[in-house]
């Protein structure tokens, strides 16, 4: 047999890995459904039925990332060219997609120019809770290295009597600084009772590093109000919204008012400001 025909069947019997696939033949080979060492990957795509897709980008550098679909994850597979044309794998990631679809954009700083890839993915989820969250990566890095993750769309609606949360966040880069607003609705029970936006930056430290929160207008603690997995404490969300509870309070809705009364019963809070509510919403005789 000869030498170059003994190294292809060699090749052919082994199970091949990303590192050692071209683009092109990682995609031939999942779809023609070979045997692929996924070792490095935590959740192997193609357990079962699953389809590849080339995404191309010729700048800032010529790349092409493999996005493999599946339940419940979806795989993207960076590769970079190199200048003499061969391709290096850059990195894995995995996004989990248990209640989103798969899901990615390009955004380009309007200053700079750079391109960053948003991929979206599962956050949180359980009874009452879901999230979606996104991950940034440079597109112009030698790694496939996330550098920032926030949530996109999410929502809380507590089982019994709670301060429930929506979340819809608008992001775009310029100059360098991610800018996040945050439309974060409030609600108790079926009745919304107030709307906040926040508006927070996000810098690089240094070149080539995570983004880091650096301002949040106007102050609250952004971090534990943007987490659904581990809701912020009662009081935390009441001091919150209590201009507009105490609006309802005041006013002539009756059924905001019954509202409000309902869950001010049930709530443990001792804050001074909600004891003093409990009473102005107290029936009279």
């Amino acid at each position: 047999m000869a030498p170059a025909l003994v190294l292809i069947t060699s090749i052919l019997c082994q199970q091949p890995s990303p590192a050692t696939l071209t683009p092109d033949a990682l995609v031939e080979a999942i779809e023609s459904k070979h045997p692929i060492d996924w070792k490095g990957v935590q959740s192997p795509p193609c357990a079962e039925a699953c389809v590849a897709e080339t995404i191309s980008y010729t700048k800032p550098r010529p790349q092409r990332i493999i996005k493999i679909a599946g339940h419940p994850s979806t795989v993207y597979i960076r590769y970079v060219q190199a200048k003499d044309s061969t391709w290096k794998l850059s990195g894995t990631f995995e996004s989990h997609t248990w209640n989103h679809p798969p899901r990615h954009e390009v955004s380009q700083d309007r200053v700079t120019g750079k391109r960053y890839l948003r991929i979206a993915s599962q956050g949180a989820r359980g009874s009452g809770v879901d999230e979606e969250v996104e991950t940034w990566f440079d597109l112009a890095a030698d790694d496939f290295a996330p550098l920032l993750t926030i949530p996109t769309t999410a929502h809380h609606d507590p089982a019994s009597a709670g301060i429930g949360r929506r979340l819809h966040t608008y992001a775009s880069i310029h100059n360098g600084t991610v800018e996040a607003t945050f439309e974060m609705h409030f609600k108790l029970d079926d009745t919304e009772v107030a709307i906040r936006e926040y508006t927070a930056t996000y810098r690089q430290p240094s070149p080539g590093a995570k983004f880091e929160l650096s301002t949040v207008k106007p102050e609250v603690q952004l971090t534990a109000l943007l987490d659904f997995d581990a809701a912020p404490s009662e009081d935390t969300l009441l001091k919150i919204i209590l201009p507009e509870l105490q609006a309802i309070a005041k006013g002539n809705n009756p059924a905001a008012r019954a509202t409000v009364n309902l869950y001010l019963r049930r709530s443990p809070s001792q804050l001074p400001a909600i004891e003093s509510l409990r009473r102005q919403l107290k029936p009279t005789r």
